[in-house]
């Protein structure tokens, strides 16, 4: 008679791991604001999560480090290896409670307070408030009891995909500034149904921006991309937005514009110009 076999193999993310992001949102879980931004006497915040899924689900909450990498994307980082200039806001920032379960269509409010030292250096602190959702412990007991009592020889590995969700806690302490300049300017036609434009954006000042390009034709909006942020102590960034092809109108201008969103909004941080072949 030949030995019986069985593995089970999990995958699942009991470890914090964060992955690199190239947006960082949860389909089941949606929050408001986008990202909090503290000013430089304000010390309360309140996010709201909404389970916008069908099922309950369970999430773990840690304040991560995110660095951009050479892609664009956010990539975690350990505290201890951030670059040069880069404030961590991990040891000013409070939350409340520390893991939720959220029942499908439900909120939860998550608070948070920011605790100044007088001795405070002037700056801007950052990082990101990440929700893990967890595994279903139930779930997980119950698949392996069936694989226990299956006779046959068999490896099994079923994947567990934990949806998460990481936003921007931002906290400015003392005068911050920050301005921006558009340095070059690049019109990408390789697909004639899908043109954009490429966007070399250059920051000064000690602060990130946050804002939004609008690309016009006229009178005509041809291009629009929202939440676009250069984030303090990067100088440059490069940005990829969408045209609308039917608009477009060989020889004509489009006018680039860079403007700021939220605390920002309503100024222009930046313009440029570039003519359509």
């Amino acid at each position: 008679m030949r030995p019986l076999f069985k593995i089970f193999v999990i995958l699942t993310s009991l470890s914090f791991t964060p992955p690199a992001f190239t947006a960082i949102a949860s389909g089941g879980l949606s929050a408001f604001p986008k990202r909090v931004e503290f000013s430089s006497h304000q010390k309360n915040s309140v996010l709201n999560l909404t389970n916008n899924g069908n099922k309950t689900t369970k999430y773990r909450i840690q304040l991560v480090d995110f660095i951009h990498d050479k892609k664009g994307n956010l990539q975690a980082i350990p505290t201890t290896k951030l670059p040069p200039n880069y404030h961590s806001a991990k040891k000013i920032v409070r939350y409340s409670p520390r893991q939720i379960t959220i029942r499908p269509g439900e909120s939860q409010a998550i608070r948070l307070l920011v605790r100044r030292s007088r001795n405070l250096a002037e700056g801007e602190y950052r990082s990101f408030i990440y929700f893990q959702a967890l595994p279903d412990k139930q779930k997980t007991a119950n698949n392996i009891q069936t694989l226990t009592q299956s006779d046959t020889d068999s490896v099994h590995i079923t994947p567990i995909v934990l949806q998460s969700l990481a936003l921007p806690i931002v906290v400015q302490q003392g005068k911050l500034s920050a301005n921006a300049q558009i340095k070059t300017l690049t019109l990408i036609r390789e697909d004639p149904k899908n043109p954009s434009i490429k966007l070399h954006l250059s920051r000064s000042g000690n602060r990130s921006l946050y804002g939004e390009v609008e690309i016009k034709q006229g009178d005509k909006t041809v291009g629009l991309a929202k939440g676009l942020t250069l984030y303090n102590p990067y100088k440059e960034r490069t940005f990829n937005v969408p045209l609308d092809a039917d608009k477009l109108q060989s020889g004509e201008i489009l006018t680039v514009t860079y403007r700021g969103l939220d605390r920002d909004a309503g100024t222009t941080f930046a313009t440029g110009e570039i003519i359509v072949p």
